[in-house]
């Protein structure tokens, strides 16, 4: 308790009183790596505007001390290229700031540093350095890896090629950061010089957000995928869902990997195509699009406007008489494009939380969602579960939502209790933070740590999500955890939910407002989990900056 209370003084302290000063000491570089030979795919490119800045030395290197915001508040980003990768030519970029006493006193200022390429052949490596030494770690783990230690190329940033550092100061000092090219011993320089972005936060939590619903989900795709896909990702799936109503949305995640690729899920209103969402479908290389929904949801119009953008794009409307039709259609086109679906997911159709927490392991591994009444499950949904070969069921949401006869029903379907999981809380908030220790491995039938999570009858049947990195979203409101659930899923971690104001304490308890017998999130999952840096979706206006200064707090350990 006392521990909790100390991190929420320390949160309030932050968010008034964090600013870097600057220091006088000055520390050694790291040895840059030596070039040799030809390599094909090396190139040259123009300077950037920042040049001259290959040397660790004050007047050679870019100062960030006065420019990066306070704690919660976003990255500084600044374009930068590397010039030439290229024999024994590279360009070696260099960045330092000063960490001052009054920020290791509190132990809890961290650091996200990210080179963002903007070519995925531009493949760089991001190092922290302090006398010296090597100080920050690369950000790694499950599908959402990034650069373990510059020794792997092609590192992914939600798909994107973009190497970052989670660095959290121990001393005070002066501190320095290099951006390079990769680079092996092996194979020598193994990506083109290109144009990048630096981007430095004082949080391990990054916000996508735009300045409403239908951009949020823009910046979502952005993030998960680069502009040029490379050959194993040129089936990407676009999702095309209605920005004010949520339940087709929801049914939808199992398409995301329907043809083996990437994905995101977009956003339009109900008349006529955005351009930025145009934009964004072009800029992807979708080859298909799914909208989501019928006529009266998604017009004819948007259909025409999206066809319209390359004749070459598979565009189809995937829709039923009503939300529990449209469910249907979804799963029976999953099991068309992906096999036979072995699990199902069944939540309640007229509220979205639940589905919406569900979403990150839906689309991860292609399960469909089914969409019930609170009272029964409609014959047409058991008939459809049969047809696609479902052999269990996880219902989400508690017996005010999804009733025990839907429970006995899906039960008498499939052959008896054990082939059917309930996933539920006495509130959204629980019921997601159930859901994330479940698809995480972290709670359920079956044996902890085997990667594996399912039913009491099959508890081997999916694939775990990794909680090295979790999702955060407003449960408030649907758009932007729609978006940002895809994109978990697409990269396989979970996704919590929070008020906009007040972090939920089934996330971390730091109000000590929990009923007796109830836990929270970090707790539960090994206290703190090891989670290295999170995505938080929406603005302030939906999820708020003590909630997000909170939930960082517990990543980085």
């Amino acid at each position: 308790m006392g521990k909790r209370f100390v991190r929420f003084l320390l949160v309030v302290a932050v968010v008034f009183s964090l600013v870097l000063a600057p220091s006088v000491s000055l520390g050694a570089g790291g040895k840059a790596p030596h070039a040799t030979g030809l390599k094909p795919a090396a190139n040259s490119a123009i300077p950037d505007w920042w040049e001259d800045d290959g040397v660790q030395a004050v007047g050679w290197a870019n100062p960030l001390t006065a420019y990066i915001p306070a704690e919660g508040d976003g990255f500084f980003t600044q374009a930068h290229t590397i010039d030439i990768a290229l024999a024994d030519a590279y360009d070696t970029d260099w960045y330092y700031m000063d960490v001052a006493d009054d920020d290791i006193a509190i132990n809890e200022v961290r650091f996200l540093i990210e080179a963002v390429s903007l070519d995925q052949d531009v493949d760089l490596v991001v190092e922290v350095y302090r006398n010296g030494a090597a100080v920050g770690n690369p950000v790694n783990g499950g599908a959402w890896g990034l650069d373990p230690g510059a020794y792997a190329s092609n590192d992914d940033s939600f798909g994107s090629y973009n190497p970052a550092a989670a660095f959290i100061p121990d001393v005070a000092g002066r501190y320095w950061i290099r951006v390079r090219p990769y680079y092996s011993s092996v194979t020598g320089f193994t990506g083109h010089a290109g144009a990048y972005t630096f981007k430095i936060q004082r949080t391990l939590t990054e916000r996508i957000a735009a300045s409403d619903r239908i951009g949020t989900a823009v910046q979502a795709s952005k993030r998960g995928m680069t502009t040029s896909p490379v050959a194993s990702r040129t089936e990407r799936t676009i999702l095309l869902a209605n920005s004010m109503n949520y339940p087709d949305a929801l049914a939808g995640a199992s398409l995301v990997g329907a043809y083996g690729g990437q994905g995101a899920l977009l956003l339009t209103p109900q008349a006529s195509l955005p351009a930025t969402v145009a934009a964004e479908i072009i800029r992807t290389g979708a080859r298909n699009v799914y909208i989501l929904g019928g006529e009266s949801v998604i017009s004819p119009t948007v259909f025409a406007q999206v066809q319209a953008l390359n004749p070459s794009m598979n565009v189809q409307r995937v829709s039923g008489s009503d939300r529990f039709g449209t469910s249907i259609a979804i799963a029976t086109e999953a099991r068309a494009r992906l096999g036979v679906r072995r699990f199902a997911i069944v939540a309640y159709a007229f509220n979205y939380p639940d589905a919406l927490a569900a979403t990150p392991i839906a689309a991860y591994e292609g399960i469909p969602v089914f969409l019930t009444r609170t009272e029964y499950i409609s014959t047409q949904t058991l008939a459809a579960m049969s047809a696609i070969g479902v052999t269990d069921v996880i219902i989400v949401g508690s017996t005010s939502v999804v009733s025990n006869d839907v429970f006995d029903g899906c039960a008498a379907q499939l052959g008896g209790t054990n082939h059917v999981l309930r996933v539920s809380g006495a509130n959204r908030y629980e019921t997601a933070k159930e859901i994330a220790l479940w698809s995480s491995d972290l709670k359920g039938p079956g044996v902890r740590g085997d990667g594996s999570v399912g039913t009491t009858s099959y508890s081997t049947g999916l694939t775990s999500l990794n909680i090295g990195h979790l999702g955060l979203a407003s449960g408030e409101n649907f758009p932007d955890a729609l978006s940002g659930g895809v994109l978990c899923g697409q990269n396989g971690f979970p996704l919590l939910l929070t008020p906009k104001s007040t972090p939920s304490p089934y996330i971390y308890d730091v109000y000590l407002q929990l009923p007796v017998g109830k836990t929270d999130f970090f707790n539960d999952a090994g206290s703190p989990p090891h989670v290295s840096t999170s995505l938080v979706f929406g603005s302030d206006a939906a999820v708020g900056k003590l909630s997000v200064l909170i939930f960082s707090l517990m990543q980085g350990y």
